[in-house]
């Protein structure tokens, strides 16, 4: 009898759990860290139902079976998230005003990211660029200007480098149209000789689609010393920005390895004016060469209501610990001040 109720009571817990790593999420680094090992604990969880099965235990099978499903739900509930509170920066103002000066967006505009670890030939990122055919590049984890000079011969335009320096792995920013100026200034940028700056510059894809692109960084939770507090800074700056900008046809992306239960993020951003994309896993991509089966999206997009619909997938590369990434979005959404 007290075996039952002991076996029956894992339900229970397991519920309560996902509940408790839910209610955490990004806010703490051991739910954090839970999260992104959820794929590996469902084929843990797996293996024990066939395991009891197989040793004829079959109410720990079920009760066990029904608990990963209830910590499964549980984790996804839906519980509150404060929206960002913050002052977004002085100079936001102005830009402000440019977004909301902009024509809504007419045309379709493909946007490539893709975060480089070093493995990959310059000949395969550039077949890469050419097949994905983007109106805009960020290239993650560059470091090679010259890279950056092949992709802008692919794409066309104008190209931003921000070479690697203190902590930062370097970024690039191609665009088809070129970066346009708000008053005298082409870009904005905030802590990009750290990890987890930012940059913000108007692009054009072509010339007559102008759109505010905010380029980001966020950190992963494997190195856990201080990652809260790390994390909580580096949204709350976009989450301030992205709020005083009030752009409808704005884009955030962002090298984030964050899963898609990272519930604080996803609404934050949303309450300060953008939603999410559905982009695909992205990693990992590749171990030691070797193609591996995706698990997380690390390679995420926020778009604003201007933009009517957003389609993600994963571009073709033969290298690389990350997939690229290749978002089409189409324009024809709600413009300022509707």
């Amino acid at each position: 009898m007290l075996r039952a109720v002991v076996t029956w009571l894992l339900p229970l817990g397991l519920a309560a759990a996902g509940a408790l790593v839910g209610w955490g999420a990004d806010r703490y680094v051991l739910s954090a860290l839970i999260l992104h090992a959820e794929p590996i604990l469902l084929v843990v969880a797996a293996w024990a139902v066939l395991g009891a099965l197989w040793a004829r235990e079959r109410e720990l099978a079920y009760a066990l079976a029904i608990g990963v499903v209830a910590a499964v739900v549980s984790v996804r509930l839906p519980f509150g998230v404060s929206p960002s509170r913050g002052l977004p920066p002085e100079w936001s103002t102005a830009v402000h005003r440019c977004a909301a000066a902009l024509s809504p967006p007419a045309d379709d505009v493909r946007i490539l990211q893709w975060t480089l670890d070093g493995t990959e030939a310059a000949s395969q990122v550039r077949a890469v660029v050419g097949a994905a055919a983007p109106g805009v590049v960020v290239l993650y984890g560059i470091a090679d200007e010259e890279l950056v000079g092949a992709v802008l011969d692919e794409v066309g335009g104008e190209s931003r480098f921000f070479p690697p320096e203190g902590g930062s792995p370097g970024l690039a920013i191609v665009a088809a149209g070129g970066f346009h100026p708000c008053g005298e200034t082409l870009e904005w940028t905030d802590g990009m000789d750290s990890p987890y700056g930012y940059t913000l510059a108007f692009v054009g894809v072509p010339d007559s689609t102008v759109f505010p692109l905010l380029v980001t960084r966020f950190p992963g939770p494997l190195d856990t010393s201080g990652w809260a507090e790390r994390m909580n800074a580096s949204t709350q700056r976009v989450y301030e920005l992205v709020a005083g900008l009030q752009g409808a046809s704005t884009v955030v992306v962002a090298d984030a390895p964050a899963p898609r239960t990272y519930r604080a993020l996803d609404r934050r951003m949303a309450s300060a004016g953008v939603s999410t994309v559905a982009v695909p896993t992205s990693w990992p991509a590749r171990v030691g060469g070797v193609p591996m089966l995706t698990l997380h999206p690390y390679d995420r997009v926020w778009v604003g209501p201007s933009w009517a619909s957003a389609t993600s997938a994963r571009a073709a590369a033969t290298a690389g610990g990350r997939a690229p990434v290749l978002t089409v979005l189409s324009g024809g959404g709600v413009a300022d001040g509707e």
